[in-house]
């Protein structure tokens, strides 16, 4: 009784403080930003991949001369997610389009190929990067090439490898490096063809195959491989072309930049996909028209893009990152009831087409059950034409504040602990949405008004 009389008086008090919400709500559309200057020399035809245990990308190779004629790269370089640093000068010879994958089994890079002369100085050794120093593994395996991608699955732990070209022949044979050996798997399936992209889909189990250059002619599908066989998983989406993928874990999807869309005049594209594993879906985002090589920070949560050619044939040094992304962080600070302060705190990010939840604790042990007021709004600046944070004294609070605007409420009612789930819908235009949650606690005798709140948080619908 004494708690539906709490909720009147807070109803009461809903008048003074929440204006009837009109209108919508737009999310901001998601947008790539330019990381800052680079320390990064240019270069062209580089690879790269992210050290998932490390935290940081790996970039080895690629040239710097204009005119496409080497020198050729023999650089290691990586980025800690603010800056790049040279982090060796030996190892394999300089070379331009080999293919860079990440092994999480082992914690390693690997690196095969690429080419190191004009014309045709295709190379077919594979080494690996401990973070510290490259090694050599092996000379023997697929026929020597460049212009492929490599991609580690991870549940098979194995790189695999498609393609390519040699002395300007495509090639169509699939291999999968063990850590020891490389294995012949395929000779069929997708048509010939190299300056492809892939990238490994770690929810589904599949390596992501797209587009590329068969000699004549830029390709536009999309191809599946399971570990088994090859399957043609679709023939529309972005258009042909060469181009790059990444597989963005948080929000299971495998997000495509950009690509060179005409190979005769190099025209450059500067759209953005997403593949969910049955369907294309081009994003309201505007970012670099590029092409270069694309992988996912996994630490971070963010699409890191480092293009090799902009706007004309040449190198370039440019780092890119996809906003936005999904974050939540908490904020302000709770006022003390009898069980101690209420916290709110979330243990992931608002994912585009997944749950996500708010828990609300450390609310009072003496209580049978705990009603909670979980506001959920859209600012923290502003609410009811006063400033936020609005101190809650003058309705007998002390010490406690409210930190977000109240234009949704939320009852729950639980014991030691609240749980808000939402189902975010599989809905691009929820991207770049922000929002904001804080929580009433009901805890008579701990204020005059007989509620406490919790600290608040910051929500980011994204990937």
């Amino acid at each position: 009784m004494h708690t539906l009389k709490s909720l009147k008086k807070l109803s009461a008090l809903m008048p003074i403080l929440l204006p009837v919400v009109t209108g919508s709500v737009r999310a901001q559309a998601p947008a790539w930003t330019l990381a800052g200057p680079s320390a990064l020399s240019p270069r062209m035809g580089h690879a790269m991949a992210f050290d998932s245990s490390r935290g940081r990308a790996v970039v080895f190779g690629g040239q710097s001369n204009p005119a496409q004629t080497g020198p050729f790269l023999g650089e290691t370089w990586e980025w800690d997610g603010a800056n790049w640093s040279l982090a060796s000068t030996s190892g394999p010879t300089g070379r331009w389009y080999p293919g860079l994958a990440y092994d999480s089994g082992r914690g390693v890079t690997v690196l095969f190929g690429g080419e190191s002369g004009i014309p045709w100085g295709s190379l077919g050794d594979t080494w690996e990067w401990d973070g510290t120093t490259w090694a050599l593994r092996a000379t023997t395996g697929p026929c020597a090439r460049d212009r492929f991608t490599m991609a580690y699955d991870s549940s098979r732990q194995r790189t695999v490898l498609f393609g390519g070209q040699i002395a300007g022949v495509a090639l169509s044979d699939t291999w999968e490096w063990d850590g020891t050996s490389w294995t012949m798997v395929a000779s069929g399936g997708p048509p010939a063809r190299y300056s492809y992209t892939a990238a490994y889909d770690s929810a589904r189990g599949k390596v992501v195959m797209f587009g590329g250059f068969t000699g004549s002619q830029l390709l536009g599908d999309t191809w599946e491989w399971d570990g088994s066989s090859w399957t043609l998983a679709a023939s529309t989406g972005p258009g042909p072309r060469s181009t790059t993928l990444s597989y963005d874990s948080m929000a299971r999807r495998t997000v495509l930049h950009g690509g060179t869309i005409n190979a005769l005049s190099g025209t450059l594209a500067g759209d953005t996909w997403t593949w969910n594993g049955s369907a294309w879906t081009q994003m309201a985002v505007s970012g670099p028209s590029a092409t270069g090589i694309m992988v996912y920070d996994s630490l971070r949560g963010q699409s890191l893009f480092v293009p090799d050619r902009v706007s004309t044939f040449g190198p370039h040094a440019d780092t890119w990152r996809l906003e936005p992304l999904a974050s939540f962080a908490d904020f302000g600070a709770g006022c003390p009831g009898s069980s101690g302060t209420p916290t709110l705190s979330s243990t992931h990010s608002p994912v585009i087409g997944q749950s996500f939840s708010i828990d609300v604790a450390q609310l009072p042990l003496a209580q049978p059950a705990n009603l909670v007021l979980l506001f959920i709004g859209f600012s923290d600046t502003h609410f009811a034409g006063m400033p936020l944070p609005i101190p809650l004294s003058v309705v007998g609070m002390p010490g406690c504040n409210l930190l977000v605007s109240m234009d949704i409420q939320v009852g729950l009612i639980g014991v030691g602990q609240v749980t808000w789930a939402w189902a975010i819908p599989d809905d691009m235009g929820l991207l770049g949405l922000v929002f904001f949650a804080q929580a009433a606690v009901h805890d008579p005798g701990a204020t005059a008004f007989g509620f406490t709140v919790s600290n608040a948080g910051r929500a980011a619908v994204g990937f």
